[in-house]
C-alpha cells in the first residue's frame, strides 16, 4: 500500500485511472493506493532497490516505523526485510532450495514445503513461478517470492508465528513463531522479535 498527502478537497484527481492501481482510501490528511497485482508490488520494489540515495528521516514516529518495516514486512503476500532475507538465507542453507544454477526446490523442499503448507502449494498457480528471488529494497539481497513465498507468508501468518501492524505493512515475529522457526530452520528470530529502533534505516517508505 503506498501513501501520499491528500490533495485539497477541491481537486478532481482520482486514482482508479491509474494503471496498477486500486482505488485509494482517505485517512485524515493522507491518501492510500492499494496496489492491484503481485507484478505491480513487485516492481515497486524493483524500483526501490536501485535507489542509490536515501533521504533523512526526521520524525521518531516516522523512524520507528521504518526500522520496523525493515526488520519485518510484507511484500504484496510475501515475506521482505530482515525476516525474509533471513528465511530465504535458511532455507538454502538447509538445501531446501538450490541456488548453484539457476533457482530450483530440491526434494528435500518439496517435502518441507508440502509439510508446512499442503500438498496443494507445490501445484502451479497460473504463470507465477513455484520459486523467485526478489531483490529486498533495504537489505540488497534476495527474499523468496513466487507462489512458494506467498505461501510461506501464508502459514506464518495463519499459525500466529508472525503478526501483522495495524498501521503499516510490518509484521512482528510471536515467541511461538520464533521458536518453531528455529526448530525447523535453525533460524534465531529473537532479535527481529525485539525489533529496536535503533535498527531503523536512513528510508521510509
Amino acid at each position: 500500500m503506498l501513501e501520499w498527502p491528500a490533495p485539497p478537497p477541491a481537486s478532481t484527481s482520482t486514482c482508479s485511472s491509474r494503471p496498477g492501481c486500486s482505488p485509494r482510501n482517505a485517512k485524515a490528511r493522507h491518501r492510500y493506493l492499494r496496489l492491484a497485482d503481485p507484478q505491480t508490488a513487485q516492481l515497486v520494489e524493483d524500483l526501490a532497490a536501485t535507489v542509490g540515495t536515501r533521504p533523512a528521516i526526521l520524525a521518531a514516529r516516522a523512524a520507528r516505523a521504518a526500522g520496523q518495516l525493515a526488520a519485518a514486512r510484507t511484500c504484496y503476500d510475501y515475506l521482505a526485510g530482515v525476516l525474509g532475507v533471513s528465511l530465504f538465507d535458511a532455507l538454502v542453507d538447509a538445501e531446501l532450495i538450490n541456488t548453484r544454477n539457476g533457482l530450483a526446490l530440491t526434494s528435500s523442499g518439496r517435502v518441507w514445503f508440502a509439510d508446512l503448507a499442503g500438498a496443494g502449494a507445490l501445484r502451479p498457480c497460473g504463470t507465477r513461478p513455484l520459486v523467485r528471488t526478489c531483490l529486498d529494497w533495504t537489505e540488497r539481497r534476495s527474499h523468496l517470492g513466487g507462489s512458494l513465498g506467498a505461501a510461506l507468508c501464508h502459514q506464518l501468518l495463519e499459525r500466529a508465528w508472525i503478526t501483522r501492524s495495524a498501521q503499516h505493512r510490518g509484521v512482528t515475529v510471536t515467541p511461538t513463531g520464533a521458536q518453531a522457526l528455529a526448530d525447523r530452520l535453525n533460524l534465531d528470530l529473537q532479535a527481529l522479535r525485539e525489533q529496536p529502533s535503533a535498527a531503523a534505516p536512513t528510508m521510509c517508505r
